[in-house]
């Protein structure tokens, strides 16, 4: 059993300002002896990259005023029922199921682009572009022999252009003359989220002149680890304002930090507006400590049990974790008490004496 070093911090700092009857860092370390049997011994080869089995972590001693002093705090395990809360980043954007596509039936080359930037407004048969559309024009000249023959040459004809994706109006108004361009228009009024093509570019059949979504067509995207159920309550805010929101899918892709999902809130949000959705998972039962009462060495999650002056490392097994608190599944009984506060003392202790591996950060 170990006093910890800290305390012998602490007692040099109070005898530089003349604190009377407060031990040295000599005193704090007296009566100290050789590891016995019970202790793990050095380990000849440690420093040259071998791997080898962490030794069992030691219990740590010192005064409960000096661990007060030094701020450590301690809980005590509850037991009871927690419904985890959740945070994820996320983003407003425009709903991809209501967003329009405004594509070209037949190849051709852009001559002229309207459309307007991205972000911006438009307006149903406002035009887009001006294109010349050699396999339409040839279809139009096929229309203009066809019609004095009569059927069924002229409805073969008026179909093929109608196949081409030419208005119906269009092709009954058409007089002789073949026009060099055709114009494209926006089928709906919204706003313009992509625009692909570039003016002298050729666009193949299906290709894209611009993308539009409807003005209120609104959702938030966010990535998570915890993603929640199809219609569950989520709560955005940006900092300053306050949404609600209802997940309305959970997508298939995944990636490193998790899954996607759709959000629909109830509201007007400015697109390209970071947010944080905050929301619960389902309630977990079971013993709870504060997150900054875990120790992740690595090799094992730990936790300091309080019993009088004796701090002892305990390993435990993990359940859920909340925003504030770790779910002890095993290790642990409700009522113990355990370092909330100040654990990265004692964990620097079982390190620099062997009980505890390499270590890989706090649980907090």
């Amino acid at each position: 059993m170990k006093m910890i070093p800290i305390a012998g911090l602490v007692a040099l700092a109070a005898c530089d300002r003349g604190d009377a009857g407060v031990p040295t860092q000599a005193d704090a370390h007296a009566g100290h002896t050789t590891p016995g049997a019970s202790e793990a011994p050095a380990d000849p080869h440690a420093g040259h990259g071998t791997a080898l089995a962490a030794a069992a972590p030691s219990p740590v001693t010192t005064r409960p005023e000096v661990a007060a002093a030094i701020g450590v705090r301690t809980v005590a395990a509850r037991a009871g029922t927690t419904a985890p809360l959740y945070r994820a980043p996320a983003t407003a954007t425009f709903d991809p199921a209501g967003t329009r596509r405004v594509t070209v039936s037949a190849g051709g080359l852009l001559r002229e682009d309207r459309v307007p930037r991205i972000g911006e407004g438009v307006r149903a048969g406002q035009v887009l572009a001006r294109l010349w559309l050699p396999e339409v024009s040839a279809a139009f000249e096929e229309l203009y022999v066809a019609r004095p023959l009569g059927e069924p040459w002229a409805s073969a004809s008026r179909n093929r252009l109608l196949a081409l994706g030419v208005p119906a109006a269009d092709i009954d108004a058409a007089g002789q003359t073949v026009p060099e361009t055709w114009t494209v228009r926006a089928p709906v009024s919204g706003v313009v989220v992509s625009r692909p093509a570039r003016v002298g570019g050729w666009l193949g059949p299906g290709g894209v002149i611009a993308e539009i979504a409807p003005g209120d067509a609104r959702v938030v995207e966010m990535v998570t680890a915890h993603p929640p159920a199809t219609g569950t309550p989520v709560t955005l805010t940006d900092g300053a304002e306050t949404w609600a929101a209802t997940v309305s899918e959970v997508l298939p892709t995944a990636g490193p930090a998790g899954r996607s999902a759709r959000l629909l809130p109830r509201g007007n949000i400015a697109v390209g507006r970071p947010l944080i959705a905050t929301w619960h998972g389902p309630e977990s039962a079971g013993i709870w400590v504060p997150r900054g009462a875990v120790v992740d060495t690595g090799a094992r999650q730990l936790v300091f049990v309080a019993g009088g002056d004796t701090y002892t490392p305990r390993s435990v097994t993990l359940g859920v974790r909340t925003s504030d608190e770790v779910q002890i599944l095993g290790g642990l009984d409700a009522g113990e008490h355990v370092v909330a506060a100040g654990t990265f003392l004692f964990d620097s202790e079982t390190q620099m004496h062997g009980g505890g591996g390499g270590h890989a950060g706090h649980g907090g």
